[in-house]
């Protein structure tokens, strides 16, 4: 008798971590989907790839994503942990890149580097895969074509590209 009550136990003990196992693994894996969208992206600058410099999106509120540009113009936006992405939404982007020389020009533009005169609104939706080009007109290329704002007034809705 002894011996069937200490069989039983040994099944209840079982039985009970078998279900906390099971309630374990089902609550870690029903995780909330990430309401961030992965944006990525290339910077030119008179049709030509900016090699360096940050990418901001700026929000109408919260907080700003950025990414920092590498080889072909690429960049990748991060909002709170790398590559990310942002919330969907519409953002002002602006672009800053600094010459390695502190004596010569900035490689873009004033005006690309503040969100409230970029003329660089990119809309981000929950769906979005294809990748935002930022494409930057120099101050010299608007000022042969007779362009006052360099192209950048132009609103650019794109979608970001999705790994």
């Amino acid at each position: 008798m002894i011996f069937l009550d200490s069989l039983r136990g040994g099944r209840r003990i079982a039985c009970r971590t078998a279900v906390v196992v099971a309630l374990a693994s089902v609550v870690i894996g029903c995780g909330q989907p990430s309401p961030y969208v992965k944006v990525q992206g290339t910077v030119t600058i008179d049709g030509k790839p900016l090699e360096s410099g940050v990418v901001q999106f700026h929000p109408p509120a919260g907080q700003v994503a950025a990414g920092e540009i590498g080889p072909g113009g690429a960049f990748t936006l991060t909002t709170r942990s790398p590559g990310d992405g942002v919330l969907p939404g519409t953002y002002q982007a602006t672009v800053t890149a600094e010459a390695t020389d502190p004596t010569e020009q900035p490689l873009v533009p004033l005006r690309y580097t503040r969100a409230g005169s970029s003329g660089l609104s990119v809309t981000i939706f929950p769906d979005s895969k294809a990748p935002v080009k930022l494409e930057l007109v120099s101050d010299d290329a608007a000022a042969g074509d007779g362009a006052s704002t360099g192209g950048a007034d132009r609103e650019q809705s794109q979608s970001p590209t999705v790994n």
